[in-house]
């Protein structure tokens, strides 16, 4: 069997465990161990068993891969694409580095037998409570431990009182640990250990025996064993911890299991007890009843900011003629705005970081106003750049006809806006692209959500507007808006240029009072 624990990187804490002979390894779904790495490729490589080795193949990545042995790297790439991996070995994909871990299953059970000295199934342990009430200190730690669970803000801070109420529980662990199973794929999801004497999470990737998980996740069984060391002989910093005795139990809510959670004795401390072993499936059920009600209560918390974050952008795009909905994304025909202020960057560095945020916050507020005039959205405003949306008819005007009066209106204010500028030494010029087709809307990010905009017409805006400056002109637009503007709108053909990122060239467009006289 292979495991492989991902120790550094955005992924950091995830454990994958392969029961195939062959997996790939990339940012695709469609991988055996998908990563969210953006520095990795797509198909970035593959592990393979041959001749009862594990191979690491590189797919001709963009970035490569490294195997590090023991500070010892090897550099993979397409004349050098292979190398056997070993259990104390690192891969290195990106900013991703993984570790192996190697482990026969006959060696595997033969450990289990060796080391496990007391163990408890969920019906066992129900018993066992009924004929040994337990003592009234665990009663109040207990009652402590839910109170607290109660309070939680999230998920996260959860998972921090369950770990500090296991140490402050068992005074003879020095470590403890919690590990959480996706219900979906039966994966671990997240891993998350404390340290006695330490404070915040561990900084360390502290092991967990994944022989041992599964046998506590599959037959619900808790655990109290006696030299978890021989669960990782192949393991260099699991034979160094010096794990004396550990207890593991499944975090059982009555209905499923939902992830275990393991308290560690090492380093000489003395050994846990039977009585221990109860003392843990007590904590655990308490413990995994908390989990469950603070990720509904996650779940929960993370609708309502999507229903109050989405009143900025998506309820108005429902019902809306021509949107699709699925999920939280809507599909819709609009018109992008997208403007910017030239020369900021270097405006920015003569001027103090007060003056320049409140610069920025009167540009903006009246711009924000234009936009809402001519019925459009400010979805981003990225430092002075500002990206709208127009996707309904307002005033019976069409998307791309209130998108073009709206870009109009930003350039007919700006000599007003401008004056705040050059008061404190500073030019107020800016340019504006505008472009049209279908867009998808939706909110971004998980803890802190975002409304935003994607697709092909939003890109080609943004590149409208960079070449205002070299043409001259404040204001750009696309062939498809001019398509979608009345007959007596004068517009000007400009050229016909290549953008950044496309191929085909584009005819571009403006009105004609934008437009430089010749020879001016």
């Amino acid at each position: 069997m292979l495991r492989l624990l991902v120790v550094e990187g955005a992924d950091r804490g995830q454990i994958f465990v392969l029961g195939k002979s062959s997996v790939s390894l990339g940012t695709s779904s469609d991988n055996d161990v998908c990563l969210s790495d953006p520095f990795i490729s797509r198909h970035h490589g593959r592990i393979a068993l041959s001749q009862n080795q594990w191979i690491y193949q590189d797919l001709g990545s963009t970035n490569g891969s490294i195997v590090d042995y023991s500070g010892k790297q090897l550099r993979l790439d397409l004349r050098n694409p292979r190398a056997v991996l070993d259990t104390g070995c690192l891969i290195h994909l990106g900013q991703t580095v993984l570790r192996p871990e190697i482990e026969a299953a006959a060696r595997a059970r033969t450990a289990q037998q060796h080391t496990v000295i007391a163990q408890r199934s969920l019906a066992d342990l129900s018993e066992a409570q009924q004929r040994h009430p337990p003592a009234l200190n665990d009663l109040l730690a207990i009652q402590e431990l839910e109170n607290r669970l109660g309070d939680a803000s999230g998920p996260e801070e959860m998972l921090d009182m369950v770990l500090e109420a296991l140490l402050d529980a068992f005074s003879e662990a020095t470590h403890a640990i919690i590990l959480l199973i996706d219900k979906k794929t039966g994966k671990a999801k997240r891993k998350a250990a404390r340290i006695r004497g330490e404070a915040g999470r561990a900084k360390e990737d502290v092991p967990i025996s994944m022989s041992i998980a599964d046998r506590v996740l599959g037959e619900g069984e808790s655990l109290l064993f006696k030299d978890v060391a021989a669960e990782f002989r192949d393991s260099a910093s699991a034979v160094s911890a010096g794990i004396r005795s550990s207890l593991c139990g499944p975090l059982w809510t009555g209905d499923e299991t939902v992830g275990l959670v393991q308290v560690e004795s090492r380093k000489g401390r003395a050994a846990f007890s039977e009585e221990d072993l109860g003392r843990l499936g007590l904590f655990a059920s308490r413990a995994a009843l908390g989990i469950v009600a603070s990720e509904l209560r996650s779940t929960e918390s993370r609708r309502k900011r999507l229903e109050g974050l989405s009143a900025r952008l998506i309820p108005s795009f429902i019902g809306e003629p021509g949107t699709a909905e699925s999920g939280d994304v809507r599909t819709m025909d609009a018109s992008v705005l997208f403007s910017d202020i030239r020369g900021y960057t270097a405006t920015a560095e003569r001027l103090s970081v007060t003056d320049t945020l409140a610069m920025l916050s009167t540009y903006h507020a009246s711009v924000e106003d234009i936009v809402a005039r001519h019925g459009g959205r400010i979805i981003k405003t990225p430092g002075d750049a500002v990206l709208a949306t127009f996707w309904k008819e307002t005033r019976g005007r069409s998307h791309a006809v209130c998108a073009l009066k709206c870009g109009e209106e930003i350039l007919d204010d700006l000599p007003r806006a401008a004056r705040a500028w050059e008061g404190m030494g500073a030019r107020l010029e800016i340019g504006i692209g505008i472009n049209a087709g279908k867009v998808a809307a939706g909110l971004v990010g998980k803890h802190h959500l975002e409304p935003t905009v994607v697709g092909d017409p939003v890109n080609v805006a943004q590149r409208l507007e960079s070449i205002t400056e070299s043409l001259q002109c404040p204001l750009i637009f696309s062939e498809s808006i001019r398509e979608r503007l009345p007959g007596d709108v004068e517009t000007v053909c400009l050229d016909q240029v290549t953008v950044r990122g496309r191929e085909a060239p584009l005819r571009i467009y403006s009105l004609a009072r934008f437009v430089p006289a010749e020879g001016s």
